[in-house]
């Protein structure tokens, strides 16, 4: 049985484990794919709310709100006029 793993085949701190003629990876949070080479894109679900830009990151994301709202992801009106 040759060990599939030794050339580090998986991407973005997966774990590599090694099987009869071939290997899986188990990988990271916010990645997927064969060898973890695809990073998730969490804005896919349009998350922020009043207009805000959604910034994907590595398993997260972060918003962009637009002047008056705030939180998380926009919900919060913080325009008192």
């Amino acid at each position: 049985n040759i060990n599939e793993c030794a050339s580090a085949p998986c991407q973005n701190g997966a774990t590599c484990v090694d099987g009869v003629d071939g290997y899986t990876c188990s990988c990271a949070a916010g990645f997927d794919g064969t060898v973890c080479d695809n990073n998730i894109n969490e804005c896919v679900s349009d998350p922020c709310q009043n207009g805000g830009t959604c910034n994907d990151g590595v398993d997260g994301y972060t918003c962009a709100c637009a002047a008056g709202f705030s939180g998380s992801d926009c919900e919060t009106n913080t325009d008192e006029c």
